[in-house]
């Protein structure tokens, strides 16, 4: 699948992850690309340092957000980066 042609010439999507194999897979499945439209990083959603402030349109978790050990704190970060 390429994501690219997907999002557009314009859209960007960032994926984060804690697990070093899961960012490995997507970046084997979906690709990265030079312009940086479609990036990944291992990461946890309460910590978004590498993600700037109001640079997100959209969040989604998928089954994860139970997962998460501090919501308040993911929540405000999401919140940070939309």
């Amino acid at each position: 699948m390429n994501v690219s042609e997907i999002i557009g010439h314009f859209g960007k999507l960032t994926g984060i992850d804690p697990s070093s194999y899961r960012i490995e897979f997507a970046r084997k499945k979906f690709g990265e690309d030079s312009t940086g439209s479609v990036r990944f990083f291992v990461g946890q959603v309460e910590d978004l340092i590498a993600v700037p402030d109001n640079s997100i349109n959209h969040s989604y978790f998928c089954s994860s957000f139970h997962w998460v050990d501090d919501k308040k704190t993911a929540l405000n970060e999401i919140y940070r980066v939309r």
